[in-house]
């Protein structure tokens, strides 16, 4: 009976004993590189967790997260590797910056939803594709993801350093592979604009498109546990032959999985393009497609666990960047501490059987 009382605290106590780790192996790298291990985290404290701007702009890293750690949790669900959130959530930008160009003339209303719909649109149809190569010709989904991530980058690249550039006004803008501004109607606000004395009131980059992302993981939690169409995407990735068994469409299941992801990676472009930099940028990424697999496992594709874990690897990140700056040690011991924090995990998992809910 303890036991089971102990269940609902599992996650947390994991999660715990992860992040401890995690940080002793940080504090011994710190302490190898000559620097204070101690004096590291409080600097990251006064700088980052105490500053107002500081958690503006973990939250702003954690929506992006939020949004690519759903694009890869929803198909592990269903047995499928989305390794291709990197392209899904460029040429989601891509549509979406098309959408906002053509969107001009239009009222707000009509121009922001537009714009929306048709992020969600281009990753879902670039998401599309590795699903056909799967169910119609037998491409494993990680080849096809990668490949079309190559894709998906090398056209961005072509777009902003050719065809879609702009043009600028100065020297230093003409150096930056990046596209002209969307209109200003297809702006989303600021957190800072509706709220003006959220965070200090000074400028950062937090926009609504945080409130989108939380609604996405609502709507993911009850897709997955309380409709049909979430319970066969689970029983796939517990049993295919089952699935086929009881008569389902498999290969329509893997489809619109792999759409329903690439929708959400797409919307990436709510907070890059329409909410922070109003232009597609060349590689504005960064690898967060990639960084939503790590996302996703943490949160043992959970989505109602991604925010927490998209938190997680916000603060690491940005945690990592304050330390660059402020002291000798170098970014990279954030990617250490968040390997060491994926390993724990991965260990404790195997003790207790690695069984997921």
């Amino acid at each position: 009976m303890t036991a089971k009382r102990l269940d609902p605290l599992l996650p947390v106590l994991r999660l715990g004993i992860a992040a401890a780790a995690a940080l002793l192996v940080g504090a011994g790298l710190l302490a190898l590189l000559g620097e204070n291990p101690w004096s590291c985290y409080i600097i990251v404290t006064r700088h980052l967790l105490r500053s107002p701007v500081g958690w503006a702009s973990i939250l702003y890293r954690t929506t992006l997260l939020t949004f690519v750690g759903l694009a890869v949790a929803i198909p592990f669900r269903a047995g499928l590797f989305n390794i291709g959130a990197e392209g899904q959530l460029y040429m989601g930008a891509l549509f979406c910056l098309l959408a906002a160009f053509s969107a001009a003339k239009f009222p707000r209303w009509i121009a922001l939803p537009w714009c929306l719909l048709a992020g969600a649109l281009g990753g879902s149809l670039w998401a599309l594709i590795p699903a056909l190569l799967k169910t119609r010709r037998g491409v494993h989904e990680v080849i096809g993801t990668i490949l079309t991530n190559l894709c998906a980058i090398a056209l961005i690249n072509y777009l902003t350093t050719g065809p879609m550039k702009d043009p600028g006004t100065g020297t230093v803008l003409q150096m930056i592979p990046q596209t002209r501004a969307v209109p200003e109607v297809c702006h989303l606000p600021s957190l800072t604009e509706l709220w003006p004395g959220l965070l200090g009131g000074a400028s950062h980059p937090l926009n609504v498109s945080i409130l989108l992302s939380l609604l996405l993981v609502a709507i993911a939690a009850l897709l997955m546990s309380r409709t049909r169409l979430g319970l066969l995407w689970k029983a796939l990735g517990r049993n295919e032959s089952a699935v086929r068994l009881a008569g389902a469409r498999v290969e329509r299941l893997k489809l619109g999985c792999f759409a329903l992801a690439g929708a959400m990676a797409g919307l990436v472009c709510s907070s890059e393009i329409l909410g922070h930099q109003h232009r597609l940028v060349d590689n504005f990424s960064g690898g967060l497609g990639f960084q939503g697999i790590a996302v996703a496992l943490l949160a043992r594709n959970h989505p109602l666990a991604i925010p927490v874990s998209a938190l997680v690897f916000g603060i690491l990140q940005k945690a990592s960047s304050v330390l660059d700056v402020r002291t000798s040690a170098p970014k990279e011991i954030g990617l250490l501490i968040q390997g060491v924090l994926l390993l724990v995990l991965l260990c404790v998992d195997r003790r207790r059987g690695g069984k997921d809910a």
